[in-house]
């Protein structure tokens, strides 16, 4: 598994675990700035809430999931960009 595929695992991972609290912090340290944490918390998150109520009533679910993916693949990349640029 190359670096991307262990960071965006690794990411998932801790999101599908973290508190609220502990996602908030996680992305305050990549952005150093808590009002632009807040926002990407939000737009991270409300399409996730989005699709999962388009997906329980989804014929198709697995275009539904593919969209998930395709998110968290994109959020997943600002994280490490943003990761990359703070060191």
């Amino acid at each position: 598994m190359d670096t991307a595929s262990m960071t965006q695992t690794a990411i998932k991972a801790y999101l599908e675990q973290a508190s609220r609290e502990e996602k908030l912090a996680l992305i305050e340290q990549l952005t150093k700035d808590s009002q632009k944490a807040r926002q990407l918390v939000l737009d991270f998150y409300g399409p996730i809430f989005l699709l999962y109520s388009i997906y329980d009533g989804a014929e198709e679910k697995e275009s539904v999931v593919d969209i998930l993916d395709r998110h968290v693949d994109s959020f997943s990349q600002i994280f490490q960009q943003k990761a990359t640029a703070v060191k």
